[in-house]
Formats: C-alpha cells, sequence, structure tokens
C-alpha cells in the first residue's frame, strides 16, 4: 500500500454561485422510503453550514463527537470539520452552506477584521450545537428563518434533499446577508463564538483518509490492508479502531456507500441493474441483490419503481 496523497473526504459540490457562495437545503420524512432513513454520509466542505432540525430526532457527529438530539436545535458546522446526520421516522431539516466570503466588505472595517475574517480563517470556531434552552436560540431562529423564506417561498413544494435552492438578485443577496450578519452577532454577543483550537487529533485525518479512498476507488476492489495502510495502523487494530468511530466496521460502510451509490444511479439513469451493480463495486450480482435488499428494504427494480423512473 504505497499510496499516501489521498485528498481528504471533501465535498467537491459548489454551494450557490462563484458570485454568491451560499445555498439553501431542505428535507423532511416525506422524501425516503420506511426502510431507507435520511442519512448524510461522512464528509467535510470548505464552507460553513447552519442545520436546523425543526423536529424529529436525530443522530449527529462532527469530528468524531456523537449528539443525539430531539426536537428543536441547531448544528453548527466549520470549515474542514468532519460531519455526519441521520435521521428515522417524523422529521424535518433544513440547512445552509455558505462561505464567510461573501459577506466581506470592500473596505476593512471592526466587523470584518474581527468577525467574518477569523471565520474566513479558521481562526474562529462556533459552537456545534444550539438548543432551544439558550437565550440566543429564538433570535438564531428567527433570522435562520427569514433567510429560508428568502430562498424557498413558503407555497413552495419539493424536500429532496439534494436539490439545491440558490439565488439570483441583489435584493436577496442583501437580505440573507444581513440576516447571517444578525445570526453571527447575536452568536458573539452571547459569547458562543470562540478562538479555534487545533486537536491535534490524528484519529479525524485517519478517517477522513480512509473514508476518501472508499469513495475514490469505490468501483474498484478495496481490502482493509489499503484502507489501514493509510491509517498506519495494522489490519486487527484498524477495524476496532474504525467501528469504535462510526459504528461500523470498514467493509460495512463500504457497503452502504456502494449501495446509496447505486440508488443514486437508479434514480438518475436508466441502466441495467447488472451495469449498475458493477458501477457500484459489486463483482456478484446475487451480492449485490442482497445488500441491497438488506439496506433498502427492496428489490433494486422496485426502489426504481418507487422513485418514479419506471
Amino acid at each position: 500500500m504505497k499510496r499516501t496523497d489521498i485528498v481528504p473526504l471533501k465535498e467537491k459540490r459548489l454551494h450557490g454561485t462563484d458570485t454568491f457562495p451560499c445555498a439553501y437545503y431542505q428535507t423532511d420524512d416525506s422524501f425516503f422510503f420506511a426502510d431507507m432513513p435520511f442519512q448524510v454520509k461522512h464528509h467535510w466542505h470548505e464552507e460553513l453550514e447552519i442545520v436546523y432540525f425543526q423536529h424529529g430526532s436525530f443522530h449527529a457527529e462532527i469530528n468524531m463527537q456523537k449528539y443525539d438530539v430531539c426536537g428543536e436545535c441547531f448544528f453548527f458546522v466549520g470549515s474542514g470539520d468532519l460531519h455526519y446526520i441521520y435521521a428515522n421516522g417524523n422529521f424535518a431539516e433544513k440547512a445552509l452552506v455558505f462561505s464567510p466570503s461573501m459577506l466581506f466588505f470592500q473596505e476593512n472595517d471592526p466587523v470584518q477584521s474581527s468577525l467574518i475574517r477569523p471565520l474566513f480563517a479558521r481562526e474562529l470556531s462556533f459552537l456545534h450545537i444550539l438548543t432551544e434552552d439558550s437565550p440566543c436560540f429564538s433570535l438564531v431562529k428567527a433570522n435562520f428563518l427569514a433567510i429560508a423564506k428568502i430562498f424557498v417561498p413558503e407555497n413552495a413544494s419539493g424536500s429532496n434533499p439534494q436539490e439545491q435552492y440558490a439565488l439570483s438578485d441583489p435584493i436577496s443577496y442583501a437580505r440573507v446577508k444581513a440576516a447571517l450578519l444578525n445570526i453571527l452577532a447575536d452568536l458573539a454577543q452571547y459569547g458562543l463564538l470562540s478562538a479555534s483550537v487545533s486537536s491535534g487529533d490524528r484519529r479525524i485525518d485517519a478517517i477522513k483518509s480512509s473514508l476518501s479512498y472508499m469513495k475514490e476507488h469505490l468501483e474498484e476492489k478495496i481490502y482493509v490492508r489499503d484502507l489501514s495502510g493509510l491509517a498506519n495502523m495494522n489490519e486487527q487494530y484498524f477495524c476496532r479502531f474504525f467501528k469504535k468511530m462510526i459504528g461500523k466496521s470498514p467493509m460495512e460502510y463500504l457497503g452502504e456507500l456502494r449501495i446509496r451509490h447505486a440508488c443514486t444511479l437508479l434514480k438518475e439513469t436508466n441502466h441495467s441493474v447488472m451495469d449498475i451493480c458493477l458501477e457500484s463495486g459489486f463483482n456478484n450480482l446475487g451480492n449485490f441483490l442482497r445488500t441491497f435488499k438488506k439496506i433498502c428494504g427492496c428489490t433494486p427494480l422496485q426502489y426504481r419503481k418507487k422513485s418514479g423512473v419506471l
């Protein structure tokens, strides 16, 4: 195992536009089949993210810290933070992903030098979770919902978590920027922004490298020795380490990742089940069908039909 230049599992998707790097997403249980819960797999991105858990029960992780939440709360993701979200049952979730660069002014001022630029440079960090009992919660909620209303009118339909809502007019830009600045000001006023401290936790880098390798080589044969080599661990220790950190064995996680990829292909292409089997890294159709049904609760063709492709 000689490859050492693995790029961490960085999300490549552009959130918003080059001129206004800010996008809004929302989803709820109506979009998901009963046997396939909402799940945002482990990933990271340069942008900041504010997630609003409107109702329901969620399991969220950020840099290996685990949070089980029920009901309303906000979840803040910093630049480069490895994060994961899972929900099942009745739930609703909204998210805003943005780069602090969108808040820059042409001329420097105290707001930019003491608040916005330190966030952009990762010198300042959010708290991870904001619950209803915080005196800042209602202020953040009011401004976040104002942003949500700008992106998605109240009568709009749809809850696809992959659907990105973006803006194209300067008036909306101004209103979103103003509301975001209000959120940052409220967090700062209540002492909920702090100087970033490097954790120096090699576990996070090891997990990032392992997950990145899985995603980059999804269609290839992947062995535990490949992953353990990236983490500089022996295979047995790596398997224990991975399960402790992620909650699944490396091969279980890889199987789920491949099935999620297969689901995307079933919904977005007309490729045959056999082709999708191979494109998702399965060399045996029987194994693919068994794994698919175990994870999704139905066959690939049934899934495609439920998705409205057929």
